[in-house]
């Protein structure tokens, strides 16, 4: 059974629980389908997570892969391999790509049925047995120098998603 506790309203969540998600073919999601990249929507920086998690603080870029009928996010970034996209109770999610689409994740939004993540004015670690809120993570629209001093340290943006 999952450890990684409980949500707002029975949302599981947390990323020491042994739940997995099943492996999908290229393009599907839980409750979405690949689709062309959606032209206008922002890179995202997030910023402020520390600890253990501080591997999610970095650039996000749009790709064109949905989650329940919303676009997700990949982190610029090969190794950490985390995806930001919409769960299935209407949370925007931080995750693995093996739970992308799932209630899986490292961090997620209180509030739910937002339309973009960055509208989030507060986000969730699990910590202690419970999602904690962390009133230092930001997830805001990142610049176009975000976006190049993150390419500049070495991080290429991902081809397609895995």
């Amino acid at each position: 059974r999952d450890r990684g506790g409980r949500g707002d309203r029975g949302d599981r969540g947390g990323h020491r629980g042994g739940g997995h998600a099943a492996l999908l073919p290229p393009g599907r999601t839980p409750g979405g389908t690949q689709h062309a990249a959606k032209e206008g929507r922002a890179s995202l920086r997030v910023s402020g997570v520390h600890g253990p998690e501080a591997g999610l603080n970095g650039i996000y870029l749009p790709t064109d892969v949905e989650s329940h009928d919303f676009s997700c996010w990949h982190q610029n970034d090969s190794f950490y391999k985390v995806w930001l996209c919409r769960g299935p109770r209407a949370f925007w999610i931080f995750q693995p790509a093996s739970q992308r689409g799932t209630a899986q994740g490292f961090m997620i939004s209180k509030e739910r049925h937002l339309e973009r993540p960055q509208d989030a004015t507060t986000w969730r670690l699990w910590r202690d047995g419970g999602w904690k809120v962390f009133s230092t993570i930001h997830v805001r629209e990142a610049s176009p120098k975000d976006v190049d001093s993150d390419a500049a340290r070495g991080r290429a943006p991902p081809k397609k998603p895995p």
